[in-house]
């Protein structure tokens, strides 16, 4: 069970960093 929930806080921050990395994208285009 511990690594199903380390597996969800991976996928969090995963997710959290592929934000992150669009909206760096969108500041340089301009949206």
């Amino acid at each position: 069970m511990h690594q199903v929930l380390d597996l969800g806080i991976n996928l969090l921050h995963a997710n959290q960093h592929q934000a992150d990395h669009n909206r760096e994208h969108f500041d340089a285009w301009g949206a």
